[in-house]
């Protein structure tokens, strides 16, 4: 039989290696809240570090909060209107410039880091960056986002 000794080692044990894996992992935004006019262009950009084990295969920018999200600049409602420059990948950032901001535009953005790993190889910062719009008096969104 399983004692609850055993049962509390083992959960200590595997929170241990979970917490382990998350501290190798980091994505940090320069600004968690973005405030725009439509149809201006705003600029979002992370830093990210990973495992130093891992090979860096992608960075990208996406909107969805899933297991395996699309990366932004494949969407057809995006692809004509964002730029991304994630650099040399020893850089650790990654920038994303949208032109043309639209209402629905103002969602959650996620910057993904996908290596080569085949168990814990991707991290996707949370939470991520949200886009605000407002009308000509930008100052109003700036005081809502306080």
């Amino acid at each position: 039989y399983i004692t609850l000794d055993y049962v509390c080692k083992y959960i200590f044990h595997f929170v241990h290696i979970l917490d382990a894996v998350a501290s190798e992992w980091n994505v940090t935004y320069e600004q968690l809240h973005i405030c725009a006019v439509e149809g201006s262009s705003v600029d979002m950009s992370c830093s990210y570090t990973y495992p130093r084990d891992r090979i860096l295969e992608k960075v990208f920018w996406t909107i969805i909060n899933s297991l395996d999200p699309p990366d932004l600049i494949q969407d057809e409602k995006y692809k004509e209107r964002i730029r991304t420059d994630c650099g040399d990948r020893k850089s650790g950032s990654c920038t994303l410039n949208l032109r043309g901001v639209k209402r629905e535009d103002a969602v959650m953005y996620y910057c993904r880091i996908v290596t080569n790993g085949t168990t814990y190889g991707t991290w996707l910062g949370k939470p991520g960056v949200t886009l605000y719009l407002t009308g000509k008096e930008i100052i109003l969104c700036f005081m809502s986002v306080k």
